[in-house]
């Protein structure tokens, strides 16, 4: 029979805590169901199963409750806001890529070759802004466990590099000197 304090979708689930738990297959079981309150509301709980059955004085299943609605509420609210605010982001940003891309044309065809390499180095900036609010579209799949990470080879002085070069274009008063090994 199932417990008529359980959510109907969970019963499953809860079945399956319990099952796992008789079969001793975990030393902690940890699962996450809805529990109907006494106001008539769900709220939805983690449980915590420990198999105590072979412990001669308890001789049973311990199970922790603990009420994490709010908790789930403020992570629902919080992917809500990145993935807006992120998708917000790509209008601006698309549109100062274009602007970038027509001052390099112009500082290219007027022979401002300093210039032309800034802004190109603007627009490799602009391109990892782009990349940042794609991986903040993909939330979702962070939160859901479903991350794939990408490897891929870089190069370290490179890096270093790049980084140097973008610091000391805010600063004339002192220079950085770099001292890179192989």
């Amino acid at each position: 029979d199932d417990d008529p304090l359980i959510h109907p979708d969970d019963a499953n689930e809860q079945r399956r805590m319990i099952s796992d738990a008789r079969a001793g297959k975990y030393s902690t079981s940890r699962f996450e169901f809805r529990l109907r309150h006494a106001d008539g509301s769900y709220r939805t709980v983690e449980a915590a199963c420990t198999n105590m059955l072979h412990n001669s004085t308890i001789n049973g299943i311990v199970a922790n409750y603990r009420d994490i609605t709010e908790r789930k509420r403020l992570e629902e609210q919080k992917e809500q806001f990145i993935g807006i605010a992120s998708h917000e982001l790509k209008t601006p940003v698309t549109s100062i890529k274009g602007y970038t891309q027509i001052l390099h044309e112009s500082f290219v065809e007027n022979n401002d070759a300093v210039s032309a390499e800034m802004v190109m180095k603007m627009d490799l900036q602009i391109d990892r802004l782009t990349n940042l609010i794609k991986d903040l579209l993909d939330i979702t799949r962070i939160s859901g466990g479903q991350m794939h990470f990408k490897e891929e080879e870089f190069f370290f002085n490179e890096l270093v590099n790049e980084i140097v070069e973008e610091m000391q274009h805010t600063t004339k008063r002192h220079k950085i000197i770099l001292q890179l090994a192989e």
